[in-house]
């Protein structure tokens, strides 16, 4: 009865590891298609070993003005926020409101959890990441990348994000 309780866990252990291993693959089925722009000149690519580059991006939904920003009291940095993004005529999507509470989307907007990160009192906006600016690149795009950019982002319906495609505008 123990050995088969025991094979029984291992299984699912297993089961449970192929899963989350696969799940990133997943993504590009099952995700939702969301184009984000880059924060201007803010895209660089650095490299480590031999083929494994890493790429940081400053979007604009980092960027949160006060007028969006619906949190009273004062935010200790890396407190979990939620940021309600719309998507404009061209649907790109935008950061709308900032909100420490949980916020219902409708047809055309989306929610993304992110982290406070700090707050520019020279630019009068809240700075907010969410875990898709740094990355290593699944496809090639050019390191030339200067000017505003559009990220295409895969969101998984289970939270996790993937970058699938980076396209200089300019």
């Amino acid at each position: 009865m123990k050995r088969l309780l025991f094979y029984t866990l291992l299984g699912l252990q297993i089961v449970i590891l192929f899963l989350l291993g696969i799940q990133y693959y997943f993504i590009d089925d099952y995700g939702r298609t969301v184009k984000l722009l880059s924060k201007h000149e803010e895209m660089t690519d650095t490299y480590g070993n031999y083929n494994q580059h890493t790429t940081s991006i400053n979007y604009e939904i980092n960027f949160i003005s006060e007028d969006a920003w619906k949190i009273e009291e004062e935010v200790d940095y890396n407190t979990k926020i939620n940021v309600l993004l719309e998507a404009d005529a061209q649907g790109f999507f935008h950061a709308v409101k900032a909100t420490d509470r949980k916020v219902d989307a409708e047809q055309d907007q989306i929610v993304l959890q992110g982290k406070y990160q700090y707050y520019n009192d020279m630019q009068k906006e809240y700075h907010v990441t969410y875990g898709i600016e740094s990355f290593h690149p699944d496809f090639d795009f050019s390191r030339s990348a200067r000017g505003q950019s559009l990220i295409t982002v895969q969101l998984a319906p289970w939270g996790q994000k993937k970058v699938t495609e980076i396209e200089n505008l300019k």
